[in-house]
Formats: C-alpha cells, structure tokens, sequence
C-alpha cells in the first residue's frame, strides 16, 4: 500500500536546481520534506495510544516509548525503502518483475505456513520490550536508508533526468499496433497517454490489478463457489473496478482540455467508442489473468466469466451515461488516494445500478433453486449487450453530444 500512494518526492527538487543553492541543501529538503507523508504520521497515530496503554502498564513508560520510537524507525526506513525501490526499478521492467515476483512468493508462502512471518516479526518486537539493542538496530538501519536516498538522489538529481521520464514515458505509451484502428486507437494512444503520465489515473490503473490478487485470499476461504449471491458481488466489483473507478469521471479526466477537444474536427463517435473499447479492454485483460483460478474450482471460472461479460456489456454502458451527469473538473496531478475532489452526487449514485443490476437477471432462479443458472442469465444479459454495443453506443453518443456543451459549462468551473 505504501508503494502505490507514496511518490517519489524527486519533483520537489525540480522548481529549485536552475537557482544558486547547492545541491545538498536541496536534497536535504527534499529529503525532509517528504518525511511528513501521511503514511509516515499514521505509524505514530496509530500505535502511540497503544504504546502509551497496554505496553506502557505492562513494561513501564520508558519501554513504551521505546517501543514506539523502534516503530517509528521502521516506519522511516520502510519511507526511504520505497525511495530507493521506485528509484532503481522505474526505469527497468525486468528488475520490477522480478521484485514483484520474490514478493509474491513470500506472500504466498507466509500464507499457506511455509515460512512464519508474523512469529518472526513477534520475536522481534518483543527485543524491543526488553533491552536497546533492537531499537538502536532500527536506529542504525533507518540512517542507513537516508544514507542511500542521499547518494541517489546526489547522483541523479538533475534538470536532464526529468526530461528524460518524460520521454520514456511517451514512448511507452505509443503503442504502433493502436494505429491499425483508425481514430479509435488514436484517441485510445491518447487515453493512454493520460493515465501513465498522471498521479492520479495512474494509481487506479495500479489498484485494478493489484486488486487481482484479492479473489485468491476470498476464493481460498471458500473451496467450493456454493453462495453465488454473495460471491455475484465480489465478481463484479473485482472484475470492473477500473471500469468503476476510471470511468466515474470517464470525460472529466480531459476537464483541463475539453473546450480545445469541442474547437477540433474531431469525431465524437470515434471519441466515445475508444472509451468504450478501453473499459472493455481492462476487463477482458482481468479475466485472462484470472483464468488460473479455474484450479480451485471450475465454476470460478464461470463466475468470473459471466461477472466480466455482464461488465462489458452491461456496466460499461451505465457507467459510460453516468459519467456525463453532474460533471466536474478534475486535478489530476494529485493523488487518488483519499481524494474526493472531482467527486459528486452521481459518482455515489453510480454504484447502485453497477451493484443490483446483475440481481436482477440473477435472482429469479436463484429462488426457483437453480443459482448456477442465474449465473449463466447474467453472462447472456452481458452478451446481448455487447451483441447490441453499436447501437448503445451511437445512444451514447447520441447523449453526448446533447450534453458536450453543458459539461464544458461545468469543466470551466473551479
């Protein structure tokens, strides 16, 4: 979690190195600025009235200040941590990979009881209960960590790096294959464009398929896929939470350069169906990842399939129309985490039909006592939906293109 909503606070640095500072007045800056991150504030929060309490009664209030102290030191060493990890594996794909990988592993590992983290991490903290040696260790390792972020941060603080990721990330981004589909792989290479150069866009792309994991640790729980009402829920959000959460401000997310995009010869069809094709083309990607599921239990596999088919078809559509009422403008260089700005009446609204709207076509025969057969109504709702998706998108359109004025009227606002 701290590695999704903990940037890397080399950007601070940026508006100061053109200026007569030196550069180690500015790292240290930079450095002690990013100290005061949420994450960093939440540590003493959270555990300083459990310190102050249950340890400080048991052991005495000196050792409850120290076992908050080893916390906080851990706390800042995990900060510097994700520093030097952004740092080192942003630019390489296959150094990332691999670090995602060993991390899953221990995961799964510590899970099923092959390696025990958390007696480990007990008999740690207990150290901290009877003596000074674990918390001047935590001391030691946290220096060590600003050490580091120091010397990287000395060796690749300059106005040329910053250019540098910018143009990386342009050409991540423009997919040659997208060309192959006119207008609509133009406008897609646009959208694209836009989440992985954004904080905020980006962060959700993150969270959709982190939250891919989620439906291994729920799917463990239950061996067998028998309470399908319950588990109906769980497909859908997990399948369409990109869909969800980008798609709440599917046309918001070009507030900055509406008025400019309306000026354009543009196609709004074109427009709206690369929204369209994107939304589906998460979902889909969710699906094939999830395929390996199917060895727990293959009706896993027909709930994922007919969640994901039912979003496509269905989902898309509502979240697509949804998105145009009571729009707002969007900041997008800030985090998503714990953001509400850009939030309004219709994004809490919009999860009501996304959520009961598949019961519908599912409840039926879960009464007539057959919910594997509801399961497969809501799949074949979602494929009449996609069978018919030219013609829900030329009403999208069709809507619009009667609202693009009123919602740039909104853009406009602050």
């Amino acid at each position: 979690m701290r590695y999704i909503i903990q940037g890397l606070p080399a950007l601070d640095a940026q508006p100061y190195l053109h200026l007569p500072i030196k550069r180690s007045s500015i790292i240290n800056f930079v450095i002690l600025k990013s100290l005061f991150h949420a994450t960093n504030i939440s540590a003493i929060l959270l555990f300083a009235p459990f310190a102050m309490g249950a340890i400080s009664r048991t052991y005495g209030s000196f050792q409850g200040w120290m076992w908050l102290l080893a916390l906080c030191m851990i706390s800042l060493t995990n900060h510097f941590l994700v520093i030097i990890v952004k740092k080192h594996f942003a630019a390489n794909e296959l150094k990332a990979t691999i670090f995602i990988l060993c991390c899953s592993l221990i995961g799964i590992a510590d899970y099923y009881g092959w390696i025990q983290l958390s007696m480990a991490s007990e008999k740690i903290f207990n150290l901290s209960l009877k003596g000074y040696a674990f918390v001047v260790s935590t001391i030691t390792a946290c220096a060590l960590a600003t050490y580091f972020t120091y010397r990287i941060f000395v060796n690749s603080l300059y106005t040329d790096d910053f250019i540098g990721e910018k143009d990386q990330s342009f050409h991540f981004t423009n997919l040659p294959f997208l060309k192959n589909f006119g207008s609509i792989g133009h406008w897609i290479s646009l959208e694209l464009k836009l989440i992985f150069r954004h904080k905020r866009s980006r962060e959700l792309l993150i969270m959709h398929f982190i939250f891919l994991l989620l439906p291994l640790a729920f799917y463990s729980f239950h061996s067998k896929p028998d309470n399908y009402a319950g588990m109906l829920f769980f497909g859908i959000v997990c399948s369409g939470l990109f869909m969800m959460n980008y798609g709440q401000f599917l046309f918001s997310w070009q507030s900055d350069h509406f008025d400019f995009l309306l000026s354009q010869p543009v196609s709004f069809k074109a427009f709206v169906a690369s929204k369209y094709w994107l939304l589906t083309a998460t979902t889909v990607l969710w699906f094939i990842l999830s395929i390996p599921f199917a060895f727990l239990d293959w009706r896993y596999l027909v709930l994922n399939l007919a969640c994901s088919v039912y979003n496509i078809g269905i989902n898309t559509f509502i979240v697509m129309n949804l998105s145009m009422w009571g729009v707002k403008r969007l900041n997008l260089n800030h985090s998503g985490s714990l953001n509400i700005q850009g939030i309004g009446a219709a994004q809490w609204i919009m999860g009501i039909p996304l959520m009961i709207s598949p019961y519908l076509f599912y409840a039926p025969f879960n009464f007539m006592g057959s919910p594997l057969l509801g399961l497969t109504a809501v799949g074949v709702a979602g494929l009449i939906g996609i069978l018919f998706h030219k013609k829900l998108l030329a009403l999208t359109t069709e809507r619009f293109y009667n609202k693009r004025h009123l919602m740039a009227s909104n853009f406009r606002k602050e």
